[in-house]
């Protein structure tokens, strides 16, 4: 059974306000920024001031990675999953151990961070600060239900779904990045 989603900023807007009053929070779209790149992405230079996100990372269709960054996480935003070495667990390390699961993956460390911009795509959601990280938690506990990331989580924790879930991360251009 393969689940199929689509992901484009008017989806992500509608799912935003959904969580926001299911929590009681007021929600505005202009709170948030959503920035989709896809495959030959640039890596985000810097988490702007005032603002914490979520990120999350496809290949070919599939979420290996859903991830959140407080305000004051700059780094875990910016570069941590383009490095293995950067922390204890991180999207490069888990492409590594698993490589041969994908396509030409480099030999070693070096340039898995490369690969990682010219082979997968990056979902970001930036989020004023004001929603507080319990929205924050909130969205990131709803994607990774909602998309099934491969490298979330332990194996035993894992129960659902029984195939894989495909996502089509849809773009206007793919240079741009759509806000609204």
């Amino acid at each position: 059974i393969t689940r199929k989603y689509l992901l484009n900023v008017k989806t992500i807007r509608a799912i935003l306000a959904e969580l926001a009053k299911l929590a009681g929070l007021t929600y505005s779209p202009d709170l948030v920024t959503i920035e989709i790149a896809v495959a030959r992405h640039r890596r985000p230079t810097t988490l702007p001031s005032g603002k914490m996100a979520i990120y999350m990372f496809f290949h070919r269709g599939i979420c290996l990675k859903v991830g959140r960054a407080y305000a004051n996480s700059k780094a875990r935003y910016v570069s941590h999953h383009y490095d293995p070495k950067s922390s204890r667990s991180n999207l490069a390390k888990s492409i590594l151990k698993h490589r041969y699961d994908y396509e030409f993956i480099p030999s070693g460390s070096a340039h898995i961070g490369k690969w990682i911009e010219n082979n997968m795509d990056r979902i970001n959601i930036l989020l004023l600060d004001d929603l507080g990280t319990y929205y924050l938690s909130l969205v990131e506990a709803f994607f990774q239900c909602y998309l099934q990331p491969r490298y979330e989580g332990f194996k035993k924790q894992k129960k659902y779904p029984p195939g894989p879930i495909r996502v089509a991360v849809l773009k206007k251009t793919r240079r741009s990045i759509e806000q609204g």
